[in-house]
């Protein structure tokens, strides 16, 4: 399954309905406009596969809700990449980058992604600390209650969304009563 199979069945609502690429005096830049109106500008050097690529190879790139994919280059980047602020991390990405005097990026790339890792749950996690069980947590996130993001088969979710659910109220809503008005037949 491609990284944009993967990001096609997250929950969120982060998707890209254009894509643009911009050549600025001393480097080029993807520019992605998300369904929501904002638009993301991330450096091309995050993306090393495609920091040799001309601009028209860039151009000719296929834009998917939740990505973009060049066919001919075998490169996709999800939207997470732009929203998150997640490049490349992959071993090659960051060799090349400390070649082209980009290293210290990387440990600041790093310490975001952790923090992203620290910040998110699974399901087992959520359900211990909302005390529930895991099948409740997938009842929310089925029923949409509980924003979630899938990942493979597993759920991740942050801790904004917890506290969300977690701030209701255990049970249903009580009925309110009708206050009882005595009867004129009662007070004759």
């Amino acid at each position: 399954m491609s990284i944009l199979h993967k990001a096609a069945q997250q929950t969120e609502t982060d998707k890209i309905i254009a894509f643009d690429v911009v050549d600025s005096t001393n480097s080029m830049n993807l520019s992605v406009r998300l369904e929501d109106g904002r638009g993301i500008i991330v450096p091309l050097w995050w993306f090393p596969r495609l920091a040799g690529v001309g601009k028209r190879a860039l151009e000719l790139a296929e834009v998917f809700p939740h990505g973009i994919h060049w066919e001919a280059l075998g490169e996709a980047i999800p939207v997470e990449s732009f929203t998150k602020g997640i490049p490349d991390t992959s071993p090659w990405a960051k060799a090349w980058r400390s070649e082209h005097g980009y290293s210290n990026f990387d440990e600041r790339a790093e310490e975001r992604v952790q923090e992203l890792r620290e910040s998110q749950y699974g399901v087992r996690e959520a359900a211990e600390l909302l005390g529930v069980s895991r099948q409740r947590i997938h009842a929310l996130i089925q029923a949409g209650r509980l924003s979630a993001t899938k990942l493979g088969t597993d759920y991740v979710i942050t801790l904004r969304d917890l506290q969300c659910v977690g701030e209701r109220k255990n049970g249903r809503p009580r009925k309110r009563q009708e206050p009882q008005v005595p009867s004129v037949v009662a007070l004759l």
